[in-house]
């Protein structure tokens, strides 16, 4: 059975392991989960980089997880699959909309991230993130839950209850 701990030992594992070159090629393209997924085409990788840390960790894509390779989708797949949760904690993934457009908006949702801090909710949570750097390397920052379109838990052992998003937006 995964547990927090093996997802936030992944996300570290992950940090020295998930780049991008100078042609745009992200270093973990072609590796599982995502082997022949994207070929060698230019990828934005912070939903890949995310998958790629809960498959570290040992969960499976499509059952413990969405697929998080394109925001808007995930974001989609989040709620559709129960998996959204109004308070999010550590090991938890995020889907960020730089636009503002608030909760439930999935279809407005820009970037993916990781949850590895919580204790300053709300105020803030801290994410690791890949695509936000030169080189396309991991990287923490403080981040404002309304920013967040949507939180997801991975299923760890049992599928969590489905939450529908709430009137207002945490702030």
């Amino acid at each position: 059975m995964t547990t927090i701990a093996d997802i936030l030992a992944a996300s570290d594992e992950a940090m020295g392991e998930i780049w991008r070159d100078d042609n745009g090629y992200v270093s973990i393209q072609n590796l599982p989960p995502w082997t022949g997924y994207f070929g060698g085409s230019y990828v934005q990788h912070c939903g890949i980089g995310v998958c790629r840390v809960y498959f570290l960790a040992g969960l499976t894509m499509g059952v413990d997880f969405p697929d998080l390779s394109y925001t808007p989708t995930g974001a989609a797949a989040t709620f559709d699959l129960g998996m959204a949760v109004d308070v999010p904690q550590p090991g938890d993934w995020g889907i960020i909309d730089w636009g503002g457009n608030g909760w439930g908006a999935t279809g407005e949702s820009d970037h993916a991230v990781l949850i590895i801090d919580t204790s300053n909710w709300p105020d803030y949570v801290v994410t690791r993130e890949w695509n936000t750097t030169p080189d396309g390397r991991g990287a923490d920052y403080l981040r404002s839950p309304g920013l967040f379109t949507v939180f997801g838990r991975p299923r760890l052992n049992a599928a969590p209850p489905k939450v529908e998003p709430p009137a207002a937006v945490p702030s």
